[in-house]
């Protein structure tokens, strides 16, 4: 029983990494990208309008958004359930994507005409 309460500390540090900080660096790089990618369409969008006389803009991105981003991020449980359900799927799907592209090397070369 004493070597199980000795190592309790090392386990909560690992339960710890686990369930809290891996999920945050997830989080915070997930939501960083996202809310770049929409300030970017945002600015598109924007100087669209402003060139056409009649066009109009609407912001995607907001300041409420960005705060959520930031709460998402450090709630405990939460940025464990946002990896889960929300950022980590684009995630996965982007790196096989982006790995894909880079291993698309075709085993037989084309012919020279």
């Amino acid at each position: 029983m004493d070597q199980i309460i000795a190592y309790v500390p090392v386990w909560n540090g690992w339960i710890a990494l686990l369930l809290y900080w891996v999920p945050l660096v997830l989080c915070a790089v997930g939501y960083s990208v996202r809310a770049t990618r929409r300030y970017n369409k945002d600015r598109i969008a924007r100087a669209k309008a402003d060139a056409d006389p009649k066009g109009w803009y609407y912001p995607e991105l907001k300041l409420g958004d960005l705060i959520g981003y930031a709460f998402l991020t450090a709630c405990p449980l939460v940025n464990l359930l946002m990896v889960i359900f929300d950022v980590g799927a684009p995630m996965i799907r982007e790196f096989f994507e982006w790995l894909g592209s880079v291993l698309d090397i075709p085993l037989v070369p084309s012919h020279k005409k």
